[in-house]
C-alpha cells in the first residue's frame, strides 16, 4: 500500500515556525505497529522551514543616496509586537525638516501591503500613506519606528537616506521587530561609505566644515558637535538634534545633509585635556533663486562654508580687561 497524508502545522507550531529570521528542521515520523502495538518498523523524513520574518536590503539611487527596504511578513500570523524599528547609524540620514519632523514628499518613505501566496510567496497589494500616525523618528536615539495597524499583515517599508558620513566609514543599519521595549527578532546591513555620496549630499542641501584648533592653531580632535532645531519662539531646542559628530585627527568635521531652515550649533562634548566651548552658533542654510546652497553663521554669509573653532586646554585661565561702566573689553 502507499498512505498518503497531507498534513499542516497547528496554529501554534506555525507560529513557532515563523516567527524568527532562520531555518528549524521539522521531523515527521511513521510507525508500523501490529494489533497488539508491537512497533515493526518505522521511517522519517526531515524538511528544513526556513522563515525570514523581517528582511532589510538597500539599492543606491541615480542621485546618490541609498533606498532602505524593509520587508515584514508574518504568513499571516497575528503577533503580540507591534512597532519596527529602524536605528540608523551617525552617518545615515533620514530625510527631515528643519523642526526635525519626517519629510515625507517626494517619496521619501513609502508603504505598501504584501499578499501572501498559496505557493509562500508575496505580491505587492495596495499602496498605504505614510504619515506622522504610521511612522516616527527619534532625532537623539535615530530611531525610525514603523506602527504596524495589523499585525498579521505583511508590509514593505522603504525610506531613503542620504551619506553624511566621510567617504570610508563602515556603518551599521540595524532593523528591529519590537515588543514593547523588547526587541525579538532583529537584521542588520553594513555599508561602507562611498565619497561621492557624500560630495552628492552636499550638493543638494546644507553643510557647514568645522575646524576645531588649539590655542596654537593645531588641530584637535575629539570634540563632538552638535546641530540642534530652533524653537518657533527663536531659541534653541535641545531636544531635538539635527546632526552631530566628532572632529577626526586633522580637527575637521563635516556636518552634512542639513535641511534648508535655521539652526543652533555649538560644543557639546570637549576632547580630553581641553575647555568645553560655551560658544552657541545661529546658523541658517538657504537658497538663492538658482538653487544654490547658502550658509549663513551669526548673520554673515559664510562663502567658504568653514567654522574655525578654538578649545583651550585644562587650566587656562582667561583674562578680559574691561572699561568703566561700558564693560567694553580692551586689549
Amino acid at each position: 500500500y502507499v498512505i498518503l497524508v497531507r498534513a499542516k502545522p497547528t496554529t501554534a507550531k506555525a507560529t513557532a515556525y515563523f516567527s524568527k529570521n532562520g531555518t528549524t528542521a521539522a521531523r515527521n515520523t511513521a510507525t508500523l505497529k501490529n494489533a497488539g502495538e508491537t512497533e515493526l518498523c518505522g521511517d522519517w523524513e526531515e524538511v528544513n522551514v526556513k522563515s525570514t520574518l523581517l528582511n532589510k536590503t538597500k539599492e543606491e539611487t541615480k542621485d546618490k543616496a541609498l533606498k532602505w527596504s524593509v520587508e515584514y511578513k508574518p504568513c499571516d500570523l497575528p503577533r503580540t509586537a507591534d512597532t519596527i524599528t529602524d536605528t540608523l547609524p551617525v552617518g545615515l540620514d533620514v530625510r527631515i525638516l528643519a523642526d526635525g519632523s519626517l519629510d515625507f514628499s517626494n517619496g521619501n518613505i513609502t508603504i505598501t501591503k504584501l499578499t501572501l501566496k498559496a505557493d509562500g510567496t508575496y505580491t505587492d497589494g495596495e499602496s498605504v500613506a505614510a504619515n506622522s500616525g504610521n511612522v516616527s523618528y527619534d532625532t537623539v536615539s535615530r530611531a525610525l519606528t514603523f506602527h504596524l495597524a495589523d499585525t498579521a499583515q505583511a508590509y514593505r517599508f522603504t525610506y531613503i537616506t542620504d551619506v553624511t558620513a566621510d567617504g570610508g566609514v563602515t556603518l551599521k543599519n540595524s532593523v528591529s521587530f519590537v515588543t514593547g521595549t523588547t526587541s525579538s527578532v532583529s537584521t542588520a546591513v553594513v555599508y561602507s561609505a562611498q565619497a561621492a555620496f557624500a560630495q552628492a549630499t552636499m550638493q543638494r542641501s546644507g553643510y557647514i566644515v568645522i575646524q576645531k584648533t588649539d590655542d596654537a592653531g593645531a588641530a584637535v580632535a575629539g570634540a563632538v558637535f552638535t546641530v540642534y532645531a530652533q524653537k518657533a519662539d527663536g531659541t534653541i531646542d535641545e531636544a531635538t538634534v539635527i546632526r552631530t559628530g566628532t572632529t577626526a585627527a586633522d580637527g575637521s568635521l563635516t556636518l552634512r545633509g542639513l535641511p534648508v531652515g535655521r539652526y543652533f550649533l555649538k560644543e557639546t562634548q570637549a576632547p580630553n585635556g581641553y575647555v568645553l566651548s560655551t560658544a552657541v552658533h545661529l546658523i541658517e542654510i538657504s537658497k538663492d533663486i538658482a538653487g544654490k546652497i547658502i550658509l549663513t553663521v551669526d548673520g554673515t554669509v559664510n562663502a567658504a562654508k568653514t567654522l574655525t573653532a578654538v578649545n583651550h586646554p585644562a587650566g587656562t585661565v582667561i583674562v578680559r580687561k574691561l572699561a568703566g561702566d561700558t564693560a567694553a573689553a580692551q586689549p
